[in-house]
């Protein structure tokens, strides 16, 4: 071990406050550089002083009242600062992973005459049972979702014979943002003889459907 190193841990285990351990750091550097002006080894001198632990408790003996509460406050203000950092850091990543919605008037990368293009030409091919031209608007994540079995199901959680579609509701749509990524997001409710049903659609930048819901 360094003298640097000596010194530095015992400080580590010293219960007071910064200036006191100012005032100690000199005295210790002091009297060993005395003592290595005269030729002595380090190592002989770190033995014959007496191990980290040693000193350190030898002087937390003789420290004060005051030079505890100092410590006591120093240390319970570095536990307040960590605990306030480790929150930021929390909310930033809270802020970076959950959805953040934008209006699409505020958009920069959706509008609402192409994000109701792109929601009326996926309901009519979901209604026509086109999965296949589906799954060439769609990411690479959902062709493997766009089935007519997988679908059916879908289908059949809401009704099980929706009929013919009657009509289609305003559509609603706003930006969503998540994880540094763009999406468009849309809800419409379509009107069919025998069910009533809730469209969400998501799309990426690209304005691929990368999302799907029904209920």
């Amino acid at each position: 071990m360094t003298k640097e190193a000596y010194i530095k841990n015992i400080l580590k285990k010293i219960q007071c406050g910064r200036d006191k351990k100012k005032d100690i750091q000199k005295q210790l550097e002091t009297d060993i550089h005395m003592r290595l002006e005269e030729g002595e080894a380090f190592a002989d001198i770190a033995r014959e002083m007496g191990s980290v632990k040693e000193i350190a408790d030898s002087f937390n003996e003789e420290l004060s009242e005051k030079d505890r509460k100092q410590y006591r406050r120093g240390r319970t203000l570095k536990i307040i600062l960590l605990v306030v950092l480790c929150l930021a850091v929390i909310c930033a990543i809270l802020y970076w992973v959950l959805p953040k919605a934008v209006p699409l008037e505020d958009s920069r990368y959706f509008n609402q005459a192409a994000l109701e293009e792109a929601m009326t030409k996926t309901i009519d091919l979901f209604d026509k049972e086109d999965y296949d031209s589906l799954k060439n608007m769609s990411t690479p994540d959902m062709q493997p979702v766009l089935t007519k079995e997988t679908m059916d199901s879908a289908k059949a959680q809401v009704a099980q014979n929706w009929g013919s579609r009657v009509s289609m509701g305003q559509i609603y749509g706003a930006e969503l943002i998540q994880s540094g990524k763009h999406f468009g997001v849309g809800e419409v409710t379509v009107t069919y003889e025998n069910a009533s049903v809730t469209f969400h659609l998501t799309y990426n930048e690209d304005m691929q459907l990368a999302g799907l819901y029904i209920r």
